[in-house]
């Protein structure tokens, strides 16, 4: 009943966050972190990046794990020719950015556990672009193949694809009208590439839409994919209808159009009438203020020398446990020798 709440109920495990910084690229600046206090830390100004603004999400921590235990996402790219009506094309070949390190919740800080940036992943030193292992990057082909033999049935198209193409169109849906406000929207396209995340339960989550998506080809898969994208895109945005050439390998394809939104045009022939009630301010919060500065360092001190205290009372009891723990063992090693003594004087 819980997870059809809430849709993110299976994701709470260790409650770990991840820090993206909002401008930044290529994965950099994000950090994965579960205490809060560091949390805080890291996005303050002059902590982790002087003046930036970070985006928090929440880690999936059951990710589906392929290839050796590693975490993955999926990178599909999707063309906008129109923002009204809302016309978007969907790349028919998606690719695969897997970690370089096996997954797991011991270290944090491992940015080649944690993270699938192509570009991070290049500097691990078993890195290996000709290696089908260390290139960190599969095609749906191999993709597909995988799920099918994991879960017995074709996962990819049954229920993978259909949720990305759900989402792609919801996302830019939620955003159309933001993007039909500039005059410059009626005669220009554009590619983002989508970054889509599995979790063992065969949800996929939306990571982050990118709208300048990285076309460098880091291997054979990406260097087969990413010429073909660029050209398609640019004959879907710039041909004719119908002239367009047939593509015999992955191409763009028509995922949605919708049906096209009168600008609303205000005449002032009518008269703006109003029909309501003023809504109240709610009542302010009473708030005691601290007589002074000094009072202030006071609550802060008492409020350090009860967590000191509370630290060095869990370092007693820890002392405690591990000194029982020693006497008790001591006692068994005890009783063994003296009963291998009696059984051997017998």
């Amino acid at each position: 009943r819980a997870q059809e709440r809430d849709p993110q109920f299976g994701l709470y495990h260790r409650n770990i966050w991840i820090l993206k910084p909002v401008c930044g690229l290529r994965g950099k600046g994000i950090v994965v972190e579960s205490d809060l206090t560091r949390i805080h830390r890291c996005a303050a100004p002059g902590g982790g990046a002087a003046t930036a603004t970070f985006i928090a999400q929440k880690y999936i921590e059951n990710p589906l794990l392929i290839g050796g235990n590693r975490k993955h996402d999926i990178r599909q790219w999707v063309l906008v020719t129109s923002v009204n009506p809302l016309t978007i094309w969907f790349f028919t070949e998606c690719y695969i950015r897997v970690a370089a390190n096996e997954y797991s919740l011991d270290n944090l800080g491992d940015r080649f556990k944690h993270l699938t940036h192509t570009i991070i992943m290049c500097h691990h030193p078993n890195f290996d672009p000709d290696d089908e292992y260390w290139r960190c990057q599969w095609d749906l082909a191999t993709y597909q193949g995988l799920l099918r033999s994991a879960f017995g049935y074709d996962a990819w198209t049954e229920k993978v694809l259909p949720s990305i193409k759900r989402i792609v169109i919801a996302s830019l849906l939620s955003v159309q009208e933001s993007f039909a406000r500039h005059e410059s929207s009626r005669c220009c396209f554009q590619v983002f590439g989508y970054d889509f995340f599995v979790d063992a339960d065969l949800n996929v989550w939306l990571l982050e839409v990118n709208d300048i998506p990285m076309m460098h080809a880091s291997g054979p898969v990406t260097e087969r994919l990413c010429d073909a994208m660029l050209k398609d895109a640019l004959g879907v945005a710039l041909d004719a209808p119908g002239a367009r050439p047939r593509a015999s390998g992955p191409r763009f394809e028509p995922l949605y159009q919708g049906a096209r939104v009168p600008k609303q045009v205000f005449t002032g022939t009518r008269p703006l009438l109003l029909q309501g009630r003023a809504l109240a301010r709610p009542a302010a919060a009473q708030v005691c203020p601290l007589a002074d500065s000094k009072e202030l360092q006071q609550v802060f001190a008492a409020r350090r020398d009860q967590e000191l205290q509370r630290l060095v009372e869990r370092r007693r009891r820890r002392e405690e446990q591990q000194r029982e723990e020693k006497e008790r063992k001591a006692r068994l090693r005890n009783a063994l020798a003296s009963r291998m003594l009696r059984r051997e004087a017998s």
